[in-house]
């Protein structure tokens, strides 16, 4: 059996800040891709970890669309924290589309496949408990909505996430876990039988100028071998979906980015948070208004960089 697993679409009616028009039908066109993918190998679903819309209240027009563009294929999700409203899901879009079984919401009892070895799919939305797998010997999948990076933390102070590596040890009672929520690519293979590979797709559009070089991607996962294999979506040039302050914008973060990482912070500072250690060396160096609003932005933009 064959399964298309994807990352966070984030469907909205509107272009983010920094896109261009073209966003919205660029959108339904990348969703339209993975689609054909999964129609193309076979695949009988596909797996998407959460935040499916941007936003709770969706416009008709947009909702229209998507039960048009999805059809008759199995898309399986979850709720991430942009599908509900003040963390209800009672009248959201998502909620919508899964009473007019147009997707089909996951949660901790497992959808059932049977082709050569039995496939148990589990879901966990935002904020909601892992379950136990029924049966280790069944090949269970785990789609979930949680921060987890590989490598270390996004921006400084983060402390909410999971470390890739540690979880799929923790989590081997599943043999693939569909991650969502952390909009960049990234990928964990498991390497021994006590643990499971992590697939982390990212978002599947680039929302902000943060993600200017993301290369939005989807996997195949072959619960029969075993194995996943990852798809790049097409995409057209960063220059031309951008708007032309966009490359500037992110010139400047760049740069920003460099010069924080110059700043040293003495040893009775080092208990300090990120930004009261800035603020302090911004203090003592005696920086202009200018330089000092700009450093205030970065780090505002920094510590929300999925936000549009």
């Amino acid at each position: 059996m064959k399964i298309v697993c994807s990352g966070d679409w984030h469907i909205r009616s509107t272009a983010t800040k920094y896109r261009n028009p073209d966003y919205y039908d660029l959108m339904f066109g990348k969703i339209e891709w993975i689609l054909q993918l999964a129609a193309k190998v076979g695949s009988l679903v596909i797996l998407q970890p959460g935040d499916f819309f941007d936003t709770p209240d969706i416009s008709n027009k947009t909702m229209i669309k998507v039960i048009q563009t999805i059809g008759e294929t199995r898309v399986f999700t979850i709720y991430g924290q942009h599908d509900t409203k003040y963390r209800n899901i009672d009248n959201t879009a998502l909620t919508i589309l899964a009473e007019a079984d147009v997707v089909e919401l996951l949660n901790d009892e497992p959808v059932e496949y049977e082709e050569n070895k039995q496939v148990d799919i589990y879901g966990a939305s935002w904020e909601t408990d892992i379950s136990k797998v029924d049966n280790k010997n069944h090949y269970n999948i785990l789609v979930l909505h949680r921060m987890i990076t590989k490598g270390g933390p996004l921006f400084p102070d983060q402390t909410d996430y999971d470390d890739a590596t540690k979880f799929a040890k923790l989590y081997n009672q599943f043999d693939l876990i569909v991650s969502g929520d952390n909009h960049q690519s990234f990928s964990y293979i498991a390497k021994h039988d006590h643990e499971a590979t992590l697939i982390n797709c990212g978002s599947l559009m680039r929302m902000t100028t943060a993600q200017y070089k993301h290369k939005p991607c989807v996997w195949i996962a072959d619960t029969i071998k075993g194995t996943v294999e990852q798809h790049f979506i097409p995409l057209k040039p960063a220059a031309e979906v951008f708007k032309p302050e966009a490359a500037e914008i992110k010139e400047r973060d760049e740069k920003m980015e460099a010069f924080i990482k110059t700043l040293t912070v003495s040893k009775d500072d080092s208990k300090l948070s990120f930004e009261d250690n800035l603020k302090k060396i911004m203090a003592s160096q005696k920086l202009g208004s200018n330089v000092t609003d700009l450093i205030d932005t970065f780090i505002t933009n920094y510590h929300t960089q999925g936000d549009k």
